[in-house]
């Protein structure tokens, strides 16, 4: 009984010790900038984190998009972000991340009702406890925290290529966690249910949210569009809950008072939508409002190549969609969006664009991309229309080094 008392004693005085340091560490974003006329989306903005995130977005005069998959939260979550900011620019919209169907429908919504996107956060996620299959045939935590999150970006980027331009980038925030470090990429077991303990599983989604803001970065070729990640730390939200009201309780009072409130978990995911050096980088990792690194299998190259190929088909994207997103261009000149695209600045004729293209082809350029110089010729050679045509299209240009790896396109 004593040993047990004392084990207590000693666990308690290490948490208040430890929860003394991170107070007194906890950094604040301080960015003054102002977001008037910018549009901005934060998935899960309508309570924890996400709300601080979105309330934050308001009060600086942004358009503010929230989405949760609960009317009564949303509704809730939208009226106090105005109240707070009495900034009458807070749309609450219905996405279920749990449902690729409910993903397509939020995401036609804002390409149809929206001009300009320059900001998303991908802050919404689940703990632990979800142990099982949605209909789309994906494990429910990783569908919330990752797949949902995948295909959500990639629906949106069209809209984010077109907002961003050199020097002021669209930003895209993934918030990961400090359990990344205990995260796995198994591809034999990314949707295996009763198999992952549920820490384990979650730290799974995070690694992968990690994998998938190097593997975009590395596709997109472009400075329009930044994707980064944070781990907002130890943060007491109601995300504690999943392991039951009375437990979740205790769990989120213990972590604001000695880690983090929501506030101060919010501030590293602000910082890197905001500050200017960090929309001077993509594909890095935050945490307090600086730029760290995550764990070594983040940068694992090939680990990140396979899980964006696994990830499109378990998302259901079909080789239609994958190649129009190589046909949707954002701000700056020459060659816009992902990789593959060519930007269209003066029309000639097909049979024109195509002696171009043959010409390179006898002075040994052809495989995917042209050099600099044969890129900037004809993207004012051709049009996308013409590029698309078969006798065009099946022609690549990049010089022929053979030291020169492949590619990977969208």
């Amino acid at each position: 009984m004593l040993a047990v008392i004392y084990f207590l004693f000693i666990t308690v005085a290490v948490s208040v010790l430890v929860g003394l340091w991170q107070k007194s560490t906890n950094a604040l974003c301080k960015s003054k900038r102002n977001l008037q006329g910018r549009t901005v989306i934060v998935t899960g903005g309508t309570s924890g984190m996400g709300l601080r995130i979105a309330t934050d977005f308001a009060s600086r005069g942004a358009k503010v998009i929230v989405a949760c998959p609960f009317i009564e939260e949303g509704t809730q979550g939208r009226k106090h972000i105005i109240e707070r900011t009495e900034n009458e620019k807070v749309i609450f919209k219905l996405l279920d991340l749990s449902s690729l169907a409910s993903i397509r429908k939020f995401a036609n919504e804002i390409l149809e009702s929206e001009d300009r996107l320059d900001i998303l956060v991908n802050n919404a996620g689940i703990g632990i406890g979800f142990d099982f299959l949605t209909k789309d045939g994906m494990h429910c935590l990783m569908q919330v925290n990752y797949f949902g999150t995948f295909l959500l970006t990639l629906l949106l980027l069209p809209l984010l290529l077109k907002t961003g331009k050199p020097g002021e980038p669209a930003r895209i925030v993934n918030t990961s966690s400090i359990l990344h470090i205990v995260g796995v990429v198994n591809f034999n077991r990314l949707n295996a249910i009763n198999y992952w303990y549920g820490i384990q599983c979650y730290g799974n989604s995070k690694l992968c949210l990690v994998l998938f803001a190097r593997e975009l970065t590395k596709r997109l070729n472009n400075k329009s569009v930044v994707i980064n990640s944070v781990d907002p730390g130890a943060v007491g939200t109601t995300i504690f809950n999943c392991v039951g009201w009375f437990f979740g309780s205790i769990i989120t009072f213990f972590f604001k008072n000695l880690f983090k409130t929501p506030w101060e978990g919010a501030q590293t995911a602000i910082h890197v939508a905001l500050d200017k050096r960090a929309g001077e980088v993509s594909g890095e990792f935050f945490k307090n409002c600086r730029q760290t690194r995550a764990k070594q299998a983040a940068y694992d190259d090939k680990t990140a190549g396979k899980l964006w190929e696994e990830s499109v088909r378990l998302v259901k994207m079909d080789t239609d969609e994958v190649e129009q997103l190589e046909l949707r261009g954002g701000g700056g000149a020459g060659r816009q969006g992902v990789r593959g695209l060519y930007a269209a600045e003066i029309k000639v004729p097909a049979k024109v664009a195509q002696s171009l293209l043959l010409f390179c082809q006898g002075q040994g350029q052809l495989t995917s991309l042209p050099p600099p110089g044969v890129e900037r010729r004809m993207s004012r050679a051709m049009s996308m229309e013409e590029y698309d045509k078969p006798n065009i299209r099946r022609l690549s240009l990049t010089p022929n080094v053979s030291e020169s790896p492949p590619q990977r396109k969208l």
